[in-house]
């Protein structure tokens, strides 16, 4: 299995995991890190032309599974939806898609009116996260919004 996780730790022998666009539920009976994959055993797959049904297919842990992050990190799924409201308090939009370019993630921001926004998503432009709230407040730099530009 290729590990597209941060949490590799938490695939354990005896963990529940969701298979597929079904979301089949399978323990994990072995695990073995092998270099950047991991090596599993899967509850019922007792050979290798049956595990083969399996391939190419994304693994999934519930949500209540998921470690907890520190203060002032956020899991990227958690971020889309919100709305984007600058320092003067204008709502800009929302958060439809967030790019992970290496650098920094850019959030791309679908506006009611006018075009998507690409907006960096830096600790030096965050003003907070309000998961309870739904919102991401923002210190916007100068000529970002394409109507500052005129």
């Amino acid at each position: 299995m290729e590990i597209i996780t941060d949490f590799p730790d938490r695939l354990q022998a005896g963990s529940l995991v969701y298979v597929g666009e079904a979301l089949q539920p399978l323990h994990l009976v072995k695990t073995r890190l092998q270099g950047t994959a991991l090596l599993v055993t899967l509850e019922g797959y007792t050979s290798l032309e049956a595990a083969g049904a399996l391939r190419n297919q994304n693994v999934y842990v519930t949500a209540i599974d998921r470690p907890a992050l520190p203060k002032g990190e956020y899991y990227l799924h958690q971020l889309l939806g919100m709305d984007v409201i600058a320092q003067a308090g204008q709502t800009l939009g929302r958060v439809e898609e967030i790019l992970e370019t290496g650098a920094n993630d850019v959030l791309i921001v679908r506006r009611p009116h006018g075009s998507d926004i690409l907006i960096p998503f830096l600790e030096s432009l965050l003003l907070r996260v309000d998961l309870e709230h739904s919102a991401i407040h923002l210190r916007l730099p100068p000529g970002l919004l394409p109507e500052e530009e005129e």
